[in-house]
């Protein structure tokens, strides 16, 4: 019977409280508070890195005008016993603390009173922000949800998806011996001939924030090109946040260089003797056939063994390189919590899209093709996007008269000119000019020219472009290969030595604008070798080719 009152009083005692605001940060700078939420983190054995005060208080800070700060918190006397951090977004849906940034999100409390305050907790979340559902995404795998498998109401109110998340273990030996196989080795003395090969750890402040540009450009320009994500475009306090975290010594940041280039980085969130890959990892698409992304991580596990870190966490997701650099798979839970008929229709999408995914191979559509189906229709769905922003009569005009001119090209042979011309700051492969193309007179979305220009930098190509006040003014493609050289069609055969410059965008330049950056391009071609350098135009662009008839002799016309 004693026993049975304790529990009782306990359970009484235990009491919800929610902080939102500027009450959360008040007592966030607390500091009786402060010590007691790292005794939770510390004793919590499913809590990660993302669930530190240091993390969340940061993440409160940077983010506070456009998140609301919520604390669900339970008290056993002066004791912390439960905490749940969360934000309300711009659309009123509730979030884990981080968001998007944290890649785990987690409730803190010891493993017997886990269940009792996520219940209560959720309750009293619910019912202040009836409107709201409440994601936390993604739950670490050793969190108990077992309540969720025996409680029929919450079963109803909860929407659950488990995915699969690989993890990279650190034996030094297994990654050495990795790195010594042949085709690693290959790749690495190929990037050698280039120059001084290097693989660094950052520590110092200032030198984080001298490299953060650049890293941050190589990362929208990949992401915007595989994913049409650019993060630091889109979030303007996002590079604020990783310069305070790592101040506080939360990132663990490598860079894989050749002299003074970086060819590849990872900047990790770390901690509890884990480093987690969220935050930025980037590899220059001009040095892809070398594999630099994956030779980076392999010396970052060899260097993370060396430092005593046990595991890198390759995050959730079945991207192939994870799946190739993994050593062990856990799994970790999505969860969103809210209304009845919510849920439902939550449920169903996810179910019928797993159907059909699960389905189509067995009709013959392969995996790959209905990755290529949805981004197909995610593109066109850019293209009405841009048809709904522009004017849709220009827009038609101009790309309907593209489709019915003809399609004959001349080819002009190139004099590399010497000295500047006009001041245009023509730069060769400079991936922060092709983040600034906006799409005013044509049906190309970002998100495609991203993708192709990264397909061309890693076939060889090379590209010249023009850029003022963040728009792209004009760029053209060198192709020094056969490979990549764009076909003519025709009789006419180019020198296997020759570079054709190509695939101009100028979309407002003037005749005499052409001329003056097609000049800049030139001063920068290099005739060390003594070889040809062709230009070709389309006889119906008549801006770009009457600049080039202008300039250089035509070699010969052909018709594609």
């Amino acid at each position: 019977m004693n026993t049975l009152l304790q529990k009782n009083k306990k359970q009484q005692i235990d009491v919800i409280e929610l902080l939102t605001g500027k009450e959360a940060l008040a007592v966030l700078a607390d500091q009786n508070f402060q010590q007691q939420w790292d005794k939770l983190y510390t004793s919590c054995s499913w809590a990660t890195v993302f669930q530190s005060r240091d993390f969340v208080y940061t993440w409160y800070q940077s983010y506070y005008a456009t998140y609301l700060p919520i604390l669900a918190i339970a008290n056993h006397g002066d004791k912390l016993t439960g905490l749940l951090a969360l934000a309300q977004g711009s659309n009123g849906q509730l979030v884990g603390a981080g968001d998007n940034q944290a890649e785990y999100q987690v409730w803190l409390t010891d493993k017997e009173n886990s269940t009792n305050f996520i219940k209560q907790a959720l309750t009293v979340l619910l019912k202040q922000f009836p409107q709201s559902e409440i994601s936390i995404k993604f739950v670490p795998a050793n969190t108990p949800l077992q309540w969720l498998e025996t409680d029929l109401e919450w079963q109803r109110n909860c929407f659950r998806r488990t995915v699969m998340q690989p993890l990279l273990s650190l034996d030094k030996e297994n990654l050495s011996q990795e790195l010594r196989k042949k085709n690693r080795r290959e790749k690495l003395n190929r990037l050698k001939r280039q120059g001084n090969l290097s693989f660094i750890r950052i520590t110092d402040t200032d030198e984080f924030c001298s490299v953060l540009n650049e890293l941050t450009i190589q990362s929208d320009f990949r992401k915007g090109a595989m994913y049409n994500k650019r993060a630091f475009e889109e979030d303007s306090c996002r590079k604020a946040f990783l310069y305070e975290l790592f101040k506080l010594g939360l990132l663990h940041v490598t860079l894989l260089k050749v002299e003074d280039t970086i060819v590849a980085s990872n900047v990790g969130v770390t901690g509890r003797n884990w480093v987690h890959l969220q935050g930025i990892n980037t590899h220059s698409p001009m040095q892809a056939k070398h594999s630099p992304g994956i030779l980076h991580f392999l010396m970052l596990g060899v260097m993370l063994a060396e430092e005593g870190i046990a595991v890198f966490d390759l995050t959730p997701g079945s991207d192939p390189y994870k799946e190739s650099l993994a050593t062990d798979f856990t799994h970790s839970t999505e969860l969103v919590f809210g209304n009845m008929v919510n849920i439902l229709n939550k449920n169903l999408k996810f179910n019928s899209i797993k159907y059909l995914k699960n389905t189509l191979p067995k009709l013959g559509i392969a995996q790959h093709q209905i990755r290529h189906m949805s981004h197909r229709a995610a593109v066109v769905k850019e293209k009405v996007k841009l048809l709904n922003r522009r004017n849709l009569f220009q827009l038609l005009k101009k790309n309907i008269q593209n489709i019915v001119k003809t399609n004959e090209v001349r080819v002009f042979c190139v004099q590399p000119a010497k000295g500047q011309h006009q001041g245009i700051p023509a730069k060769k492969n400079e991936l922060k000019d092709l983040l600034c193309y906006i799409p005013t007179t044509t049906l190309v979305s970002k998100w495609e020219f991203l993708s192709d220009a990264m397909r061309r930098l890693e076939t060889g190509q090379h590209v010249y472009t023009w850029q003022e006040n963040g728009q792209l003014l004009g760029c053209a493609w060198l192709s020094e290969s056969n490979v990549t050289r764009p076909s003519l069609n025709s009789k006419l055969e180019l020198s296997a030595q020759a570079a054709v410059l190509s695939n101009f965008y100028c979309p407002s330049l003037s005749q005499v604008q052409l001329q003056a950056f097609i000049q800049a391009i030139t001063t920068n071609l290099s005739t060390a070798e003594d070889r040809p350098i062709y230009a070709i135009s389309a006889v119906a662009n008549k801006p770009l080719y009457k600049a080039l008839e202008a300039l250089y002799p035509s070699l010969s016309s052909s018709s594609k």
